[in-house]
């Protein structure tokens, strides 16, 4: 499994996780293509929820209802991706005060600002021309592992 739909389990884990503690008795999750649908109802599955699927085409989504023997499952940790790309440099057009570069979860590399919710395994103000992503972090040729 890929660390975006590892990512996607986690999220609805944690919103049914929240719905089985809450008094709702019945919620309607948004549209969601088919793959995802299986993932939440094997995942409401192991909260011993009761799903089913309404709607057509895009608009198809899943409705979760209670039952008597609900339970929020021990939550399986999942593991911390590696990235390391190697030699690969990536080049940057950094100014003097430089720019914030993030590594994501999934791979992705990116410039960061604040107001960003995005899952990253390391952020860093790169000043120099270039940097590589080694053993999930950000390196520059001032660091003595570059």
């Amino acid at each position: 499994m890929n660390q975006k739909d590892q990512d996607f389990i986690d999220l609805y884990f944690d919103k049914l996780s929240e719905y089985v503690a809450n008094g709702e008795e019945v919620i309607h999750l948004e549209p969601m293509n088919s793959f995802y649908r299986r993932l939440v109802h094997n995942l409401a599955n192991d909260f011993k929820l009761k799903t089913h699927s309404e709607g057509e085409g895009k608009d198809r989504h899943i409705v979760i209802s209670k039952t008597e023997t609900a339970v929020t499952p021990k939550k399986v940790k999942s593991e911390t991706p590696k990235w390391d790309f190697g030699e690969q440099e990536f080049l940057v057009n950094a100014s003097a005060s430089g720019i914030n570069i993030f590594l994501g979860r999934d791979g992705n590399i990116g410039i960061y600002n604040d107001g960003q919710k995005v899952p990253y395994l390391d952020k860093r103000l790169v000043t120099s021309s270039s940097f590589k992503v080694k053993n999930s972090k950000i390196i520059v040729s001032e660091d003595s592992n570059w």
